[in-house]
Formats: C-alpha cells, structure tokens, sequence
C-alpha cells in the first residue's frame, strides 16, 4: 500500500516572526489541551485570529457560526475524527476549497484514506513533534496558494 508522507516541501528555518498572519483567522481542532495551547500562542504572536476547539463535534458548530480562512485538523480525535470532519467540509459548498492542514501523530498516512476523503491542493499534513517552523510555513503557503485576503472569508 502506497503512503503519503510529511516531505512534501522543505520550508526553511527562518524565524518564526518574519511570518504575518495579521487578520486571518484559523480554527484549531484537536483533542490535546497542550497541542491547542501552543497552537493558540504560536498563531495569535504572528497575528492570526485563532479559534480551538477541543472536540470534532465543537470544530463543527465553530465552522457553522463563524468564517475561517484555515484549519488546522487532528486526525485521531473521537467521533467525529478529523477525517469525518474534512469529508463533511469537502461535500459543503460553503467549506470545499477552506485550506485544511491535517495534525496528526502518525507517521504515514495511507495515501488510499486520503485521496479516497477528497484530497485537494487545499490539504496539507504535517506531523506533531515537527519544528513549529514547519506548521507556520505550510500555514503560509495553503493561504497564499488559495489567494485568500484576511478580508475574505467563506
């Protein structure tokens, strides 16, 4: 069974604060207190709106109430997981083209579940225990490749 792994493009070791995220706001879902937390301060330090939810179920009242320009998405949650959640936002008109950047603890993730749960150029994944440096780039590159303004929203 063929993988997709975490290399897709290596971002480079600049300082965290040369990033601006002034305006955009992200949804943080993922069942760690901790993982939220560092999140949450990381993102809101570089200017971002950040909103967490600890809970799929949480992540998916946030997303009818409030305009997101990314989420970041734990994939090994309870019910529902972090996949449930993308396959529901990729069958919403509303959410179809939201960047999504999957978190997850695994080492590789069968490339059959992904592209099967409506892999787009609008996904990412990257693993927990990565250089935050990682997650911050890919974060800038999903909202630049998506040509999204902090003034736009879905």
């Amino acid at each position: 069974m063929s993988t997709i792994t975490q290399t897709e493009r290596p971002v480079s070791r600049v300082d965290l604060k040369s990033y601006d995220f002034t305006g955009y706001r992200i949804l943080v879902i993922d069942d760690n207190d901790g993982v939220l937390f560092s999140l949450q301060k990381c993102l809101h330090e570089l200017g971002a709106w950040v909103t967490t939810a600890a809970s799929g179920r949480d992540g998916l009242e946030l997303l009818d109430l409030e305009p997101f320009h990314l989420i970041i998405l734990d994939i090994m949650m309870p019910k529902p997981d972090g996949w449930d959640i993308f396959v529901k936002l990729r069958r919403s008109d509303r959410h179809k083209t939201l960047p999504v950047v999957f978190l997850t603890g695994l080492i590789s993730v069968p490339q059959s579940n992904f592209l099967n749960k409506g892999y787009s150029e609008y996904c990412r994944i990257v693993t927990k225990g990565e250089p935050m440096q990682r997650l911050v780039g890919v974060i800038h590159d999903l909202l630049g490749s998506c040509a999204q303004s902090p003034a736009s929203s879905h």
